[in-house]
């Protein structure tokens, strides 16, 4: 909810309930949108799983995947070679693709792992990187400000699978995301 939205709902609360009741009402939408939005929550919530934390060689992140999605690919036949043993639930430890790479791809807490990977990535989110993270990578690929795909409206997958697959086999870093 915006400036704008707040202010015509708070409009709307003082013509519906009396003084007392539009002010809560109002007061708790303000501050609960104050607490979503403050950089104290944002750079201080302590929940999901890190990536760092994990043992892996090759980590493959499908943004906004479902679970339950993946669970009934992997229990098909769609895909040989995915079983459900593969695939395992997760919190992030970001609860939008910004968060998740300022989070996961932080230089003072995490350069010695960032030295050893490769990062393959199709995400936009990555042009909000600082150049600090940018240099600790051994290689960051942004593969989405080469193989954008105007039509489609995002990078095809196949480009960054294909990508990702070079990489693994000529990089000599003991990481690929």
């Amino acid at each position: 909810m915006g400036v704008e939205e707040f202010l015509e709902e708070s409009i709307q609360h003082h013509k519906e309930y009396d003084l007392k009741t539009a002010f809560k009402l109002n007061l708790g939408h303000f501050l609960t949108g104050a607490a979503l939005r403050s950089e104290f929550l944002e750079n201080n919530a302590l929940y999901g799983t890190h990536i760092w934390d994990r043992e892996w060689d090759v980590l493959v992140i499908l943004d906004a995947c479902r679970y339950d999605l993946m669970m009934d690919v992997a229990e098909s036949d769609e895909i040989e070679w995915l079983t459900p043993d593969m695939v395992e639930s997760h919190y992030s430890v970001g609860s939008h693709s910004r968060e998740f790479i300022q989070r996961t791809f932080d230089v003072e807490t995490h350069r010695n792992e960032m030295q050893q990977t490769s990062a393959v990535i199709g995400n936009m989110h990555t042009s909000r990187l600082s150049q600090d993270q940018e240099r600790e990578f051994a290689l960051l690929d942004e593969v989405w400000t080469y193989e954008w795909d105007d039509d489609i409206g995002i990078v095809p997958p196949d480009k960054v699978i294909d990508r990702g697959i070079d990489v693994a086999r000529n990089s000599p870093t003991r990481t690929l995301v």
